[in-house]
């Protein structure tokens, strides 16, 4: 048994260990020219690669910058996505190595992409990929989602209104202001993001103030996007404008101007001593009287009067204020005098705006407030 497991393992050994290495020595010799078969005796070319590039994103599109390839084989450039799917083609043609390419993509859908590049040469030899990832389109979902710089206030002031802003919480661009002026024409003025603040010097009060503001999703955009929407003003605390007042003679509102005296003087401006009065004297109490406001209020907040200072035993201490948009089929066919003639009022589409009873001579100026979230009102009906 010994002598056989000698012979084992020394003779065979050697008989098997030689061919291995004359199996290994020719595989190396072999070496060289076993990929030609794969190539077909070609050359492998690679033109120059692009290097960067700067994407802006835009409205369902997009463009794409880079440098042209400073590689004279260089004759177009091959844009994919989609996984492939998708692709367009743009030339290199320039006698000027720094050039650069702009290779505008639309009819994208709203979403992230991401481009792989590839330069080629005339032979149709591709460079190695260039891909830029994480490139966002955007479009109505986007512009959905954007708000309208805020106004934190304003302030009226000797027929000056100021406007102060927020500052804008994203890339805004401007925000573009329309208002009515005094002789009824509408004007626009552009606010830029660094301004705190807009002066409109010449706003008509009650009319209202809309505004809209434009921005742009990156600082690459290519496309900017408005808000879908106005947002609207209304400035408060603004005396309305008396100058388009006159009287609305409705079937039973007193009509005695006596002494020469008439309506009118009653918000004119004038000083409140006689002849600068409206004298109802004659006419039985409780009575009415009726202002054509000139214009429609939406809003109307508050009230004050000043009684006669030359003889205040004539000042009304309690009257109610009413109002209504429009008097078409708003008659009333009760006496002021009558129990019933509030509920007919109210039926006729007439509002108690405010009810007064003052304690003092009637002198003195005294603001009153209206109710809240008035109807709009055109004409104030007084019951005295």
């Amino acid at each position: 048994m010994k002598y056989f497991y000698k012979k084992i393992v020394n003779t065979p050994l050697r008989l098997i260990l030689l061919p291995c290495i004359l199996m290994l020595a020719g595989s190396c010799e072999e070496q060289p020219t076993d990929y030609r078969s794969f190539l077909e005796e070609k050359e492998i070319v690679y033109p120059a690669a692009v290097v960067r590039v700067e994407p802006g994103p835009g409205r369902y599109r997009v463009l794409l910058k880079w440098k042209r390839s400073p590689d004279p084989s260089v004759t177009e450039y091959g844009i994919y996505w989609n996984n492939s799917r998708d692709s367009s083609v743009v030339e290199s043609i320039s006698e000027n190595a720094s050039d650069t390419v702009e290779a505008y993509i639309g009819n994208l859908d709203e979403g992230v992409y991401s481009f792989t590049i590839y330069s080629f040469d005339k032979e149709g030899n591709r460079s190695i990929p260039l891909i830029t990832e994480n490139v966002k389109i955007y479009g109505d979902k986007y512009q959905g989602g954007l708000l309208n710089r805020q106004v934190s206030s304003i302030d009226y002031a000797d027929g000056k209104t100021f406007l102060f802003w927020n500052r804008p919480d994203t890339i805004n661009i401007h925000t573009e202001v329309s208002y009515t002026n005094q002789a009824g024409e509408t004007q626009t003025f552009l606010v830029s993001p660094d301004s705190s603040s807009l002066l409109i010097p010449d706003w008509k009060p009650a009319t209202k103030i809309f505004y809209r503001s434009t921005y742009k999703p990156e600082r690459d955009a290519i496309d900017t996007f408005r808000v879908s929407y106005y947002d609207s003003l209304d400035v408060t605390g603004v005396p309305v404008d008396k100058s388009i007042w006159k009287q609305a003679l409705l079937p039973g509102d007193a009509v005695v101007n006596a002494f020469n005296t008439s309506l009118e003087k009653i918000w004119d401006g004038s000083p409140g001593d006689y002849p600068n009065v409206y004298h109802s004297d004659g006419a039985a109490m409780p009575h009415t009287f009726t202002i054509d406001l000139g214009t429609t209020y939406r809003e109307l907040s508050s009230f004050k009067e000043w009684g006669r200072t030359n003889n205040p035993g004539h000042n009304p201490v309690e009257f109610e204020v009413w109002g209504i948009a429009d008097t078409t089929g708003a008659t009333t066919l009760l006496p002021s005098a009558d129990p019933g003639w509030k509920d007919e009022s109210v039926s006729k589409g007439w509002t108690l705006l405010t009810d007064i009873e003052r304690n003092d001579n009637g002198v003195a100026g005294i603001e009153y407030n209206l109710i809240e979230n008035p109807p709009p009102v055109r004409f104030i009906r007084i019951r005295v």
